[in-house]
Parts: structure tokens; C-alpha cells; sequence
């Protein structure tokens, strides 16, 4: 959008330049010199040399009678204040972005907090329930459901951490 706008901006000022008169200005020079071996007349001569300078200069201009000219000029700008207002619109957007992106990781965190919390307390219930079928008191089942119930929090609390590090990664890429 930025270099729509300059580019934008470019155009005005080349609309604008045909107000005034172009002018072009394209010296040359050039130097011959004739042979020696040439017999003009019954002496013989050491030839000639000479310089041609040429100083070609046009000017143009044509007057802006009918406002072609200036409507030209009104389109480039009204084509300028679009691509700013476009440019205002990307950066707008880009700042919104910025500040969800913000707000997913701050919720990131605190569900990071609630699932690391409950993965300690799904391990004390493993470990409870571990020790109480080792003394023969519980049965195989229960221990089989603690540690898929720690696993499926272990889990979880990796997923949000991948997730936090996507909303992370896209706040670098923003900025």
C-alpha cells in the first residue's frame, strides 16, 4: 500500500509538470581532419581538420485552454488520497490484528495456568490412586483412567503452548 501511495504521489507531480514548458537540450561535437594524401592541388598537403559543434535546443508547451490538464491533475490527486487512505486502512488493519494477536496470548497464559495446575493435581490423583492399588485396596481400572485423564492435561497444556508460540511468531511477523 506504501508504494502505492508514493507511487500515487509520483503520478501527481508528473501531471502537474505539464503546466510549464519542456525543455531539451542535446549538444553534440564532432572532429575531422582530411588526408594528407589527398592532391588538391599540384602541393602536397598535410590535411585539414575541423570541429562542428551542434547546440540543438527545442522547447514546448501547450496551454491548458480546455482543463484537460488540470483535470488530469484533480485525477492523480483524488488517485493519491486513495492509496492514503488505503495505506491507512492496511496500517488500521495491521494494528488490529497486533492487538487480538496481544489478547489471544494473554488468554494463552492464563489457560496455560489453569492446565499446568490441573495436570499437578491429575498427578497427585495418579499417585493416589497408584498407591491405593498398590496396597490392594483399588482396582487396575481406576489407575488406567488417572493417567489418561493426566495425559489427555498433558496434552492440552502442550497444545496451548504450540498456540501461544503461533500467536507470538504472528506478532513478529507484524511488527
Amino acid at each position: 500500500a506504501f508504494e502505492q501511495y508514493m507511487a500515487a504521489r509520483a503520478v501527481v507531480a508528473e501531471a502537474r509538470s505539464q503546466y510549464w514548458p519542456t525543455v531539451t537540450f542535446n549538444p553534440a561535437w564532432s572532429r575531422s581532419k582530411t588526408s594528407g594524401n589527398q592532391r588538391v592541388s599540384s602541393t602536397a598537403t598535410t590535411g585539414a581538420a575541423s570541429s562542428l559543434w551542434i547546440l540543438p535546443v527545442d522547447v514546448s508547451w501547450a496551454p491548458d485552454i480546455w482543463g484537460k490538464i488540470r483535470n488530469e491533475v484533480r485525477q492523480a490527486e483524488y488517485s493519491a488520497q486513495v492509496s492514503a487512505a488505503d495505506l491507512q486502512l492496511e496500517k488500521l488493519t495491521e494494528q488490529a490484528s497486533l492487538a487480538n494477536f496481544y489478547f489471544e496470548i494473554r488468554g494463552q497464559d492464563m489457560l496455560q495456568q489453569i492446565l499446568n495446575q490441573t495436570v499437578a493435581a491429575d498427578q497427585k490423583a495418579l499417585d493416589a490412586v497408584q498407591g491405593a492399588y498398590d496396597a490392594g485396596v483399588s482396582d487396575y481400572i481406576s489407575v488406567v483412567e488417572a493417567r489418561n485423564t493426566l495425559r489427555s492435561a498433558q496434552s492440552s497444556a502442550t497444545n496451548v503452548g504450540l498456540l501461544r508460540a503461533q500467536y507470538q511468531h504472528a506478532i513478529a511477523v507484524l511488527l
